[in-house]
């Protein structure tokens, strides 16, 4: 789901993202400030690049676990083989 053009909550809640979210797997690309409450447990993937021009425009990718599910030592050992 992209919600780059939403206007607010209400828009978002229209869209029922919350209805299966134990069961499904949603991945909502322009949510931040927006989303957050939709999943307790959650994985935010973060993309960023250098604000510098030139040649390297390497983008770098953080991955963080959100919620007691990632909390845990296993969930971090599997984020770890990520290379997160």
């Amino acid at each position: 789901m992209d919600a780059y053009r939403l206007g607010n909550e209400i828009e978002l809640d229209d869209l029922d993202l919350d209805t299966a979210v134990e069961e499904a797997v949603t991945i909502v690309e322009w949510g931040a400030g927006l989303v957050e409450h939709v999943a307790e447990h959650r994985l935010e993937v973060i993309l960023a690049r250098p604000d510098v021009d030139g040649p390297d425009q390497t983008r770098m990718v953080k991955v963080r676990g959100v919620g007691a599910r990632w909390a845990t030592d296993a969930a971090q050992r599997e984020l770890a083989t990520l290379g997160f």
